[in-house]
């Protein structure tokens, strides 16, 4: 079993850094990658992370990630190595189910709305688009397989004149699709 997951992890690691591009910041999260013929540049702002029981803080927003349902990585980027590039990664007794998260803010520099920089996507590679409403933000997403077990989403929300950003990777979305929107929800600004 060690030596599949290794190989679909190195897989998908290899898959990302080829599809995307990735500059990481040394006290940000690490930039988002985006598909290859992506019309938008989504880069993350620098700013501090702090992470404390849970409570994950940054100069822009704080959330509440439970520390019973994710693990906080601080270490985490796209390497050459192929190290992956979320900074939240959920406990789960579950081998058939992985979900790693990474939320940032974004400049709005072209003055696009963020479902107009969603719906802008064009690539073959997208299966699908969709939305996750909070009671707070509405999160615009498309998803695309890195491989036949492995997906990632792009999720995008207008945040005053920022994206408040996140990407996600899951074996099976219809799992953990509530636990992302638990976090999503306890996002407030800074």
């Amino acid at each position: 079993m060690k030596k599949i997951y290794f190989k679909a992890v190195f897989a998908a690691a290899l898959m990302a850094v080829s599809l995307f591009s990735c500059n990481n910041k040394k006290t940000a999260a690490p930039e988002k990658e985006q598909p290859a013929s992506s019309s938008a540049t989504i880069a993350a702002s620098a700013e501090t992370v702090e992470y404390k029981n849970g409570n994950y803080m940054t100069d822009s927003f704080s959330m509440y990630a439970d520390p019973n349902i994710w693990a906080y990585d601080g270490s985490a980027s796209v390497t050459e190595s192929g190290a992956m590039p979320c900074c939240l990664k959920m406990v789960t007794d579950r081998d058939f189910t992985t979900c790693g998260l990474n939320v940032y803010t974004s400049e709005n520099s072209d003055g696009k709305s963020a479902q107009e920089v969603i719906n802008a996507e064009n690539s073959k590679d997208i299966v699908f688009t969709g939305t996750t409403a909070t009671g707070k933000y509405t999160f615009y997403y498309y998803e695309w397989a890195v491989n036949d077990t492995l997906h990632c989403r792009y999720y995008l929300a207008d945040f005053g004149d920022k994206y408040l950003c996140v990407y996600a990777e899951s074996s099976n979305f219809g799992y953990v699709e509530g636990k992302i929107a638990e976090v999503l929800q306890s996002i407030k600004p800074a």
